[in-house]
């Protein structure tokens, strides 16, 4: 049985925390069964929201006129495209996101395509799956922008 407790300094909002308890049910089974003996039943983890180290934009300074910028708090990585990974296509696809007040991606803008549809696509899919803590203004949720650069690279091998 998983159990997840928050810890009484945590600043998370209650939906922030749902859609985090969600994410470690879908890596259920911790420990996975018959290694149970190996492993402490009590795991903790300490989850640090920052600015995601992938992130290729420069935002506001934080706290600068009371507003913060929202955080990356869940990124899925895209799905290469079977045909496009195969025939060795890859491309840079820069979006803008547009995140609710409630830290959901309501819409991804493609402002640089790859050129190749199908990477487009993937990319558009994957940022619509990201989770953020919702920028603040003065204290309350705002909705906002993000925008992030996906790259496609071919294997080398």
């Amino acid at each position: 049985m998983l159990g997840v407790d928050f810890g009484p300094a945590c600043g998370f909002s209650s939906q922030l925390k749902a859609e985090i308890y969600k994410a470690i049910q879908r890596t259920s089974p911790l420990p996975y069964p018959g290694y149970e003996a190996v492993f402490n039943r009590l795991l903790t983890v300490r989850i640090t929201v920052g600015r995601d180290a992938h992130s290729t934009e420069s935002h506001t300074s934080p706290g600068q006129n009371g507003y913060f910028d929202p955080v990356i708090v869940y990124r899925v990585t895209p799905v290469y495209p079977d045909r496009a990974a195969a025939q060795g296509i890859g491309g840079t696809v820069r979006v803008e996101l547009t995140v609710g007040e409630d830290g959901k991606v309501k819409a991804v803008q493609i402002l640089k395509s790859s050129r190749q549809e199908s990477l487009d696509a993937a990319a558009r899919e994957a940022c619509l799956q990201w989770m953020f803590q919702p920028a603040m203004l003065d204290g309350k949720a705002v909705e906002s922008r993000w925008t992030d650069e996906l790259v496609f690279a071919p294997s080398s091998l």
